[in-house]
């Protein structure tokens, strides 16, 4: 007897939801100090739901136009408690084509360590124009890391931003540069990477971000949304 394993197809959304409340002090003219904790919640779809918890810190200098800054993210390594929930006919499948039902896990993001530097360049009385470049070093080193080994990544990001009277933001950059392998089973490699571009507004003390990464989908992996609020107090 031939049996027939049917799989089922269907389309489900990505999302993660980040609680942050953060702490700055201004130690002199130049120098800046901060930490933030977060409460993180992320949704796959109706079958997985995470929480997780983290703590981040960072240190900011400037000196005229030009700024350092120092971030040490994940620092009590940030984990996310799993929740699984199938329908009967997904544990089905699962179980036909050979697949575990999963019911918990927890991911655990590893201690991350970024170092930035930033230029401000003011084009006119109310235009200006910030340019930055980010290292991030990490533990998370992968065969398709650009700068890195196996077991160390270095993920470099740049970005470019245009504001308004200190009002209006329009944001451009690139990051998630990898060498993922060609589709042409050659065993060689390629270039990719996320161009992203956003806005942002800022009235007193509120602001709102919006950004989208992976622009045409041109990396590897789908393109994404964020949306951030803040409020300072």
């Amino acid at each position: 007897m031939e049996a027939l394993i049917i799989a089922v197809s269907k389309e489900f959304s990505v999302s993660d939801y980040a609680f942050l409340l953060s702490y700055g002090r201004k130690l002199n003219s130049n120098f800046n100090v901060g930490a933030s904790t977060k409460v993180i919640h992320r949704s796959f779809g109706s079958f997985a739901k995470a929480w997780g918890f983290g703590l981040d810190a960072s240190m900011y200098y400037t000196k005229q136009n030009l700024s350092f800054g120092l971030m040490a993210r994940d620092i009590t390594t940030t984990f996310n408690a799993y929740k699984f929930s199938f329908s009967e006919e997904e544990k089905a499948v699962l179980q036909q084509t050979g697949n575990s039902i999963p019911v918990s896990s927890v991911e655990y993001n590893l201690p991350k360590l970024i170092g930035s530097v930033a230029y401000k360049l003011k084009l006119s009385e109310k235009i200006s124009m910030l340019s930055e470049f980010d290292l991030e070093f990490s533990g998370n080193g992968t065969a398709a890391s650009l700068l890195g080994t196996d077991k160390f990544n270095m993920d470099p990001r740049i970005g470019l931003e245009f504001g308004y009277n200190k009002m209006i933001f329009l944001r451009l950059g690139s990051n998630n540069f990898q060498r993922p392998l060609k589709d042409d089973n050659s065993g060689s490699r390629e270039f990719s990477f996320y161009p992203t571009a956003g806005i942002g507004l800022a009235f007193k003390k509120v602001g709102i971000d919006y950004a989208l990464s992976n622009i045409g989908s041109t990396g590897v992996g789908l393109y994404s949304h964020f949306i951030s609020g803040h409020l300072n107090f």
